[in-house]
Order: structure tokens, then C-alpha cells, then sequence
């Protein structure tokens, strides 16, 4: 794959990403990391077939998938966009 059919393919899935991270983001809320990239994952390789840009990379665009939801949930994190669990991990709560 050439660098401009990867670019291509970078830029078709980043709609189904974020599509599919506020999805299982709605279905989950808070936590629950491990499901909501598996249903985030699920979401979006079920689209990719559908992307006449991805045609002839499915096997590619599959493999970018987790990395791209990570870094957009990475980026929602810390802007702030996801909720986050109300009580401060152990290592952050005060000691009385």
C-alpha cells in the first residue's frame, strides 16, 4: 500500500471510529473499557466493507482499527469528553 492509499484509508475509518467509540461510550457510560473497545471494534470493522475507499484493504483497515480507537479515546479522555469514574483511584483517594 502506497503512503497515499494509507492516508485514504486513515481518513475513511476516522468517521466509523468516532462513530463507533460514542456509540459503546452511550451503551456502556463510564468504565468498562474492555467492552467498549470490543463493541467500539465490532462496530467498526462491521462497516468497513461498506467503504468503497477501503476496497482492497479490508485486511489493513482492520489491523489500524484498536489502534485508532485507542488514540481517539485517548484524546476524549483527556479533553474531557468522556465522563470519567466519579471516585479517584485508590492510589488518589485521601488517607483519613
Amino acid at each position: 500500500m502506497t503512503l497515499r492509499g494509507i492516508v485514504q484509508m486513515l481518513a475513511a475509518l476516522a468517521p466509523l471510529v468516532k462513530s463507533g467509540v460514542e456509540a459503546a461510550e452511550q451503551v456502556f457510560g463510564p468504565m468498562k473499557g474492555a467492552e467498549k473497545l470490543a463493541e467500539a471494534t465490532r462496530r467498526v470493522e462491521a462497516a468497513i466493507p461498506k467503504v468503497a475507499e477501503l476496497a482492497g484493504h479490508v485486511e489493513a483497515a482492520r489491523a489500524a482499527v484498536k489502534p485508532m480507537i485507542e488514540a481517539t479515546v485517548a484524546a476524549a479522555n483527556a479533553s474531557g469528553a468522556f465522563k470519567k469514574n466519579a471516585r479517584p483511584p485508590k492510589s488518589r483517594r485521601r488517607k483519613k
